[in-house]
């Protein structure tokens, strides 16, 4: 799902809603790899629409909020293929 403005950029209002209704149903993303992963991809989608919108500040933050839940996981399960591949969850 892409939600965007009449001129076909991503719109980060909606992202942050939705952030803000996810995060408070208190997804378990240092136990539940699933949650984890669901949680990721919304952030990238909302770090995309904030960047393309010209909100680098707050674009940069949710991208650390992403690093910060792949680096835990990566010291939870060193080795993991699967975790591995996520961004940044190495030297990235």
């Amino acid at each position: 799902m892409e939600l965007a403005r009449a001129d076909d950029q991503p719109d980060p209002q909606p992202y942050e809603r939705l952030l803000d209704r996810v995060m408070a149903s208190q997804p378990d993303t240092r136990n539940d790899l699933r949650d984890a992963t669901r949680l990721s991809h919304l952030y990238e989608k909302a770090a995309a629409a904030y960047r393309h919108a010209g909100s680098v500040a707050q674009a940069d933050a949710i991208e650390a909020c992403r690093r910060d839940l792949w680096r835990a996981w990566q010291r939870k399960f060193p080795g993991n293929a699967f975790v591995e591949r996520q961004p940044s969850s190495s030297a990235e």
